[in-house]
């Protein structure tokens, strides 16, 4: 998704947890080293965090249809730059702004969770629920994905995606299910991006000269994790084997 760059910084790391994993950002400058900077509520990058911050999350809302977000979030952050000083640091506006957007909620009768830094900071971006889920999620929002077998054909599957909110008592909307087409219309575009990745990553592993998969071990946990978990599940069946080239060994 390299339209974000322009944003923020996603440099990624991930870790096991059993069945489970987690992915989050890997934020090194100490500038914008806090809690929050493992998920969605972080500061963008650049010289005017009041700025960068309201852009990243308006673009990350937009292009994930609407989602991984919420609005009260992007209103709140699209006033930082006029209540903040310009002298504002990113620390100070990531409090400012989550102080705000708590408050626009409970005005409006949606009470945050209170949830301890040391937990956030571990609950990172998103979660990958063993088999076949994820969940991307903040105090008041979460998007979720779940991959199932679409029959006997191993070259499809049913992709489904959900978004949660919290809503005021008696006023959340009723349940609704759609199918749409692969495109960046009905999906947005981030989305449209994964499903072409998908499909030329199943090329991929498909064609003669995949000698397995080398995965990046700070980056991709939850992917080792999840084919070691399935190989156990399989009874040994696709296990973790090493790989060979010119005297170099890797492998997951």
């Amino acid at each position: 998704h390299t339209q974000l760059l322009a944003y923020g910084d996603y440099y990624a790391l991930s870790r096991q947890y059993g069945l489970h994993s987690v992915s989050s950002y890997d934020t090194r400058d100490a500038k914008f080293q806090m809690s929050e900077s493992a998920g969605t509520t972080r500061a963008g990058k650049g010289d005017d965090p009041r700025v960068s911050t309201y852009e990243l999350i308006r673009e990350n809302y937009e292009t994930v249809n609407f989602s991984a977000s919420t609005e009260t979030l992007v209103n709140a952050a699209s006033r930082l730059k006029d209540e903040l000083p310009e002298t504002a640091t990113a620390q100070e506006c990531i409090a400012h702004w989550i102080k705000s957007a708590k408050a626009d909620d409970a005005a409006r009768g949606v009470i945050w969770p209170e949830v301890p830094p040391a937990i956030k900071q571990e609950g990172g971006l998103a979660w990958g629920l063993w088999p076949n889920q994820n969940i991307l999620h903040g105090e008041t929002f979460a998007l979720c994905y779940r991959v199932r077998p679409y029959g006997d054909d191993p070259n499809q599957c049913i992709f489904e995606s959900y978004a949660l909110e919290r809503f005021p008592e008696g006023e959340a909307p009723e349940t609704e299910w759609v199918y749409a087409e692969v495109t960046g219309e009905n999906w947005g575009s981030v989305l449209a991006q994964d499903f072409s990745n998908m499909e030329f990553v199943q090329k991929g592993m498909k064609s003669s000269g995949f000698r397995g998969p080398l995965p990046n071990p700070h980056q991709e946990q939850k992917v080792i994790n999840l084919h070691r978990n399935l190989a156990d599940w399989m009874e040994g069946r696709g296990a973790v084997t090493p790989v060979h080239k010119n005297n170099v060994v890797g492998g997951i």
